[in-house]
């Protein structure tokens, strides 16, 4: 079971903020103390805690970055994790079925069409 999400109090933020000597931990750019993210090392779903030692201060860009990567790797742990137990749910859609190729038709590099002999 994840933790609850908690947010840092502005003491703590700075400290951290000038812990990583104002620079975005991923991208190594400068970040002020407005424009930064507050993010989880451990992501809280892969057994990270609140701990201020699990979180680090990342600029706008590489934040969203990372957060789609995680988000991609907990969408594949969950699906793997049902697959395991037998409860994977099917996927919604289905398949469509491809058209074959028309081999008669032929378009050169120019606009005009020609049929093949």
């Amino acid at each position: 079971m994840t933790q609850p999400r908690k947010r840092l109090t502005p003491k703590v933020k700075k400290c951290l903020w000038l812990r990583q000597d104002k620079r975005c931990t991923d991208c190594k750019g400068l970040i002020s103390l407005d424009d930064l993210d507050a993010d989880h090392s451990n992501p809280l779903w892969c057994t990270g805690s609140n701990s201020p030692s699990n979180f680090q201060l990342l600029c706008q860009d590489c934040h969203d970055v990372k957060t789609k990567r995680e988000s991609t790797a907990r969408g594949k742990t969950k699906r793997l994790a049902q697959q395991t137990a037998g409860i994977a749910k099917k996927r919604r859609g289905r398949k469509l079925e491809s058209k074959p190729f028309d081999k008669t038709m032929k378009r050169p590099f120019g606009d005009k069409v020609e049929v093949r002999k």
